[in-house]
């Protein structure tokens, strides 16, 4: 392997790595996101079981 040869591939692998770094951040930066959705989608959860408790509650009275 001539010196060109090795330096060209020296060159891929440095822009092979930089894609490399740019994924992994994209991927951690979705991971952030999907944990904040799943986050959300649980306290969603707990006001959805509350209210209808509530209005089960409420129905309840207004029958009384």
């Amino acid at each position: 392997m001539n010196e060109i040869q090795k330096e060209q591939l020296e060159q891929e692998i440095a822009c092979l790595n930089k894609e490399k770094a740019d994924i992994l951040e994209q991927l951690q930066h979705i991971n952030r996101q999907k944990n904040s959705l799943a986050e959300d989608l649980v306290n969603t959860k707990k006001d959805v079981e509350r209210l209808s408790e509530n209005i089960i509650r409420l129905t309840k009275e207004k029958e009384d």
